[in-house]
């Protein structure tokens, strides 16, 4: 059976490497299963939880071919990067691939308003020739983790 979560799994805490409050979270794609440590000096929680649940719902009911996920978002006047993990839609499965965008990559300041502008199109391949490490699941396991 397919499925898909994302959540967080600790409460904040200070984090000596980052420098910031953090919280740790999990995102789990069928079998594979991979921890994150969001920053909270720019979005709570809840910020990214809210964005987690409209940037799949985008997907789902307005059945978008692509979509992003961010797991660390800092304040976009005084940052570098965003981390975040890019949905494509293809019919009925979700490809999903974890990635960085560098804000001196866009043509443009960064404006949270344009997200989803800044997704690129799906690639298999990087630059190099090498496959792109992604993950592949269903829209209904996006469904059920919105029913949850």
């Amino acid at each position: 059976m397919n499925k898909f979560d994302i959540k967080f799994i600790s409460p904040p805490f200070f984090s000596s490497e980052h420098q910031d409050k953090v919280c740790l979270g999990k995102i789990n794609i069928n079998a594979f299963e991979e921890s994150f440590l969001s920053p909270l000096s720019f979005w709570t929680k809840e910020n990214y939880q809210e964005h987690w649940r409209i940037s799949i719902q985008r997907m789902l009911f307005n059945k978008v071919a692509k979509s992003c996920l961010i797991t660390s978002m800092y304040n976009p006047q005084n940052a570098n990067f965003i981390l975040w993990w890019l949905f494509y839609r293809d019919d009925k499965n979700v490809h999903i691939q974890n990635q960085i965008l560098f804000f001196q990559d866009l043509e443009e300041t960064f404006n949270m308003q344009k997200l989803h502008d800044y997704i690129p199109e799906r690639k298999q391949y990087n630059h190099e020739g090498q496959l792109i490490s992604e993950w592949k699941t269903n829209i209904l396991s996006l469904e059920r983790f919105l029913n949850w």
